[in-house]
Parts: structure tokens; sequence; C-alpha cells
């Protein structure tokens, strides 16, 4: 079973603010989130990204190639905040993802292609 790469690009205002997130697995396949999406999960991304081995940071404005794990998860939080309409709902989400460990992610990202894996997960940790 081949491993799957990610590749996470990062989009910044003039400012300096992350304005967006986009991510692409192997699978040509891309989840993007912006506006005040991309605000909410930003604390959550850099959680789950300082916990890889090695950490990574979101300091560059390269895009970052992530293992099958890191992506997985930051993918995870992209998919599950995007429906959501509410700032403070995605917060909590992303703050449950990003708490979450490497086999729980991956446990959630597998019931997230799933129809009711998202609503579900969302339901857990945002009642």
């Amino acid at each position: 079973m081949p491993i799957i790469q990610y590749r996470l690009i990062t989009t910044r205002g003039p400012d300096g603010v992350i304005a967006a997130f986009e991510i692409h697995d192997g699978l040509a396949r891309t989840q993007r989130v912006d506006s005040w999406q991309a605000h909410a999960a930003t604390d959550g991304i850099v959680q789950i990204l300082a916990s890889g081995q090695p950490p990574r940071s979101l300091a560059q404005n390269a895009p970052l190639v992530l293992d099958e794990h890191l992506g997985a998860h930051v993918l995870l939080v992209l998919k599950a905040i995007r429906p959501i309409r509410r700032y403070e709902t995605a917060c909590q989400v992303v703050q449950g993802i990003a708490c979450m460990s490497r086999q729980e992610a991956m446990y959630w990202f597998a019931h997230s292609t799933h129809t009711g894996g998202l609503p579900a997960l969302r339901t857990l940790l945002a009642p």
C-alpha cells in the first residue's frame, strides 16, 4: 500500500495574517478553507504540526510536505470545519481535533469518508 504525502499551502494576506489553507494529497484531491475558517483553524493546525516528528512550523511561506499521519490530521480539520457557519463552533471542532492522538485522528479520518462520519465528529466535539 503506497504511503500518501500531503502538501500544505498557506496563503497570507497583505498584513501577513494567514488567509487560507489548502492541502493536496498524492491522489490529486484538494481541500481548502479561507477567510474566517482559516483563522479558526490556525491555532489547531499549528498545534498539530508542532506534534510531528520533526515538529513543523507555519513560519515559512513555502508549502510544507507532510507525512501521511500529519497530513491526514490537518486534512481532517479542514474537512470537518468546511460546512460550519459559526466561528465559535468551528473553533471548538478544531481544538478537539488538534488534541486528538495520532491514532484517534486516523480513526476519525477513516470515518470521514463514510456518510455520517463528519457530522458525528462535529456533534461529538461541539454538541
